[in-house]
């Protein structure tokens, strides 16, 4: 079992893997709505548009994964303005919320890029999908 486990694999869906992760200013992203926290506005923008400057996967659940279990996850994450998760929360992790457990933990050490609103380094939520799938 143990030499299955090592042959699993993590795919993580909904963002350009080959993306240079370099510290090159960017185009001005799109605000694609704004959430109000305790009286506070924060921008949402796409994932694609603020690519990650540092990514961590998640470890594949053991149990799930000497299953032969997939997983999928949605976590919103709150970025502060030096690019750090704040703040983050699961919106969805289906079929078993450890595939969530595991996604935030690995989140959680993201590094994404700085955002600018109004002019403004400012906070910023942002989506980031997650599937677990079970390969070889």
């Amino acid at each position: 079992m143990k030499t299955l486990i090592q042959f699993l694999t993590l795919i993580v869906v909904g963002m350009i893997m080959n993306t240079p992760l370099s510290a090159e200013p960017l185009p001005s992203p799109t605000v694609q709505s704004v959430i109000t926290i305790e009286g506070i506005d924060y921008p949402v923008f796409e994932l694609a548009e603020l690519p990650p400057l540092k990514r961590v996967q998640p470890g594949y659940p053991y149990r799930e994964g000497e299953k032969g279990q997939a997983g999928k996850v949605v976590v919103a994450v709150l970025v502060d303005r030096q690019g750090n998760p704040a703040e983050v929360m699961v919106q969805l992790s289906e079929p078993s919320p450890v595939f969530g457990y595991v996604s935030v933990k690995a989140v959680k050490k993201w590094r994404f890029r700085p955002a600018q609103w109004e002019g403004k380094p400012t906070e910023y939520i942002v989506q980031v999908p997650l599937v677990f799938q079970v390969s070889g």
